[in-house]
């Protein structure tokens, strides 16, 4: 993943503050630096306020100076690495136990943690495939196990009436069909024009903002 570089002013479009309440009645601010990039004017406006407000929060980075690339990809070690800060589960202790990943990569505790935790399998018994550009069933899958793993979701008792919506729902693998069951029925899926899911398309750093950003909204 590449490090956030530093924010220019051009890049900084508002600070405001979100205010709420825990259930311990404790009353609270938190200040919302939402940061905008040069090349994300022309997306949607959830597209925007996703990237935004999860830039803001260290969740995603640019690529550099005030650019985030949207419409490129990410690989299953950067999705790794989100998804651990993101949800704050990064284990010092845990083993990823993958012939392809090594103590020595950056990469290594993220992959770890995730597999801990059950957010991500490896692509075989032995490898996780770090460089591998992420899928949408990969990225949606993990992003439905989030979900349970921190809010208690279930897999929906009849899947398959989740899954049908998709025309290409036979195309799903049998390993992600519960998942993305549950992130349909919760809206976690970012939906095609042509109904298909393509579970094994690339999935761009602009969808993969608004799927975290609905699971951001929902753990938060």
């Amino acid at each position: 993943m590449v490090d956030p570089e530093p924010i220019s002013e051009s890049a900084r479009i508002s600070v405001a503050p979100i205010e709420g309440d825990t259930n311990l009645s404790i009353h609270y601010t938190v200040i919302e630096n939402r940061i905008n990039f040069d090349d994300i004017n022309d997306l949607s406006e959830e597209v925007q306020r996703a990237i935004g407000i999860l830039a803001s929060q260290g969740i995603i980075s640019g690529v550099g100076g005030d650019s985030f690339a949207p419409d490129t990809t990410l690989t299953r070690a950067q999705l790794a690495q989100i998804l651990t800060g993101m949800l704050g589960i990064i284990d010092s202790d845990a083993v990823a136990g993958f012939e392809d990943v090594s103590r020595e990569q950056w990469f290594y505790p993220a992959v770890a943690s995730v597999r801990r935790h059950g957010l991500m399998d490896g692509t075989a018994d032995n490898t996780f495939s770090p460089n591998m550009i992420a899928t949408r069933e990969h990225v949606v899958s993990a992003v439905a196990r989030a979900l349970s793993a921190n809010m208690g979701y279930s897999i929906p008792a009849n899947p398959e009436a989740y899954l049908q919506r998709f025309t290409d729902h036979d195309s799903l693998a049998d390993w992600s069909r519960g998942d993305i069951a549950l992130a349909a029925e919760h809206n976690l899926d970012v939906r095609r024009a042509d109904g298909r899911f393509s579970p094994h398309d690339p999935v761009t750093r602009g969808d993969v903002a608004v799927i975290l950003y609905r699971l951001y909204e929902r753990l938060w």
